[in-house]
């Protein structure tokens, strides 16, 4: 994750990708940030130099952007920073900023929610606003409703169910 791509669809331009991404690229900065968000983004890996790049060669502005979080991007970093996540070493291709890093379960949102099976009440007492998520990949589906835990079971409303895509004994993650 860079920590400017909140800043990158925007719309703008960067001094990283004028001075030295577009060389490899060939495609205005909008452009390529769109394909990125609307690809899987290979075009990137493909056409990605494959030897370093001389920090010396390249302009000031573009060398002044590495390794510098766009402000922004400041709010984002600081949320993934209390998440657990760390700086990678690495930059963002598009504008130079800092990328981070984090093993899946040092996430503290990961850490925090617990897996449970799913009952649906609409009258489920005293509920309280959680971030509720389906537990596979392919059909991954999160939303922010009330839920209670009662006997260790997830119990939510039939709207947010219908929402999630499960049934009764589903299993959802739960993060309050």
């Amino acid at each position: 994750m860079n920590c400017a791509a909140g800043s990158r669809r925007t719309g703008t331009t960067s001094p990283f990708w004028e001075g030295v991404s577009s060389k490899f690229y060939r495609l205005p900065f909008t452009e390529a940030d769109r394909m990125v968000m609307s690809t899987d983004g290979q075009f990137i890996l493909d056409l990605a130099p494959r030897h370093p790049i001389y920090v010396e060669l390249i302009d000031e502005a573009a060398c002044n952007a590495i390794g510098r979080c766009h402000r922004d991007g400041e709010a984002a970093m600081a949320m993934l920073k209390r998440e657990g996540f760390s700086p990678s070493g690495l930059i963002d291709i598009f504008d130079g900023g800092p990328t981070v890093t984090a093993p899946r379960d040092a996430i503290a949102t990961i850490r925090g929610g617990r897996t449970l099976r799913v009952a649906i009440d609409d009258d489920a007492g005293a509920a309280e606003p959680a971030l509720l998520s389906t537990t596979a990949i392919a059909s991954f589906r999160a939303i922010r409703a009330d839920v209670s835990v009662i006997d260790n079971r997830a119990v939510i409303g039939r709207d947010a169910a219908r929402l999630l895509g499960v049934t009764a004994d589903d299993m959802i993650r739960v993060n309050q």
